[in-house]
């Protein structure tokens, strides 16, 4: 079963490293396996090939991954390694990252205040900002999004929907979508009490 998501990898920094050197070659690496490069012509092998890429600017100390389509084999250990101009290498596999492959997603956080006008919020988290996942409502309203980080791994999608209640809205089934990278859905609903 395939499982598609977008994860992000920031690599470990090595705060005794100054200055700029002349070239930068990075890898991730899965056991001895090169798994995304900075390299643009370097060969991957077939099963991260068309998966992952290589985001980050290690100038800049930055060695983001991107890893699409993830299966469930793609559990890791992940490790960062860098080569120098200078003839240095650094390996950081005792900094190894690891992956927990989800199944099935948790249901969007829901919570709704009625007064004269009911307004009801769903948020949800990810790991992805360029590729948050879609929240919808099954009422029509005033809706707006927004979008925070809430650490360095992790950022929250919001949606609330704010509409005045109409008699025949009373006690129906108010329900927030939403919809992940690659079709995973869940919902979580509430009833309407006006």
């Amino acid at each position: 079963m395939q499982l598609e998501f977008w994860l992000l990898f920031l690599c470990v920094q090595d705060a005794n490293r100054k200055g700029i050197q002349h070239w930068w070659r990075g890898f991730w690496k899965k056991g001895n396996q090169i798994i995304s490069t900075n390299l643009p012509h370097r060969e991957l092998s077939k099963e991260y090939r068309q998966r992952t890429m290589f985001l980050g600017d290690l100038r800049s100390r930055n060695c983001t991954m991107l890893l699409d389509g993830v299966r469930s084999t793609d559990t890791g250990p992940f490790y960062f390694a860098i080569e120098l101009s200078l003839g240095m290498r650094f390996s950081y596999i005792k900094n190894a990252v690891t992956i927990d492959i989800i199944r099935e997603p948790k249901p969007p956080s829901l919570s709704v205040q009625v007064s004269d006008k009911i307004t009801a919020s769903c948020s949800v988290t990810h790991s992805c900002p360029a590729m948050p996942p879609k929240l919808s409502w099954n009422h029509r309203g005033s809706i707006t999004q927004r979008s925070k980080k809430r650490n360095e791994w992790k950022w929250e999608m919001v949606s609330t929907v704010t509409f005045t209640p109409l008699l025949s809205d009373f006690n129906k089934t108010l329900t927030c979508t939403v919809k992940y990278r690659g079709g995973k859905v869940a919902q979580n609903s509430t009833i309407i009490h006006i």
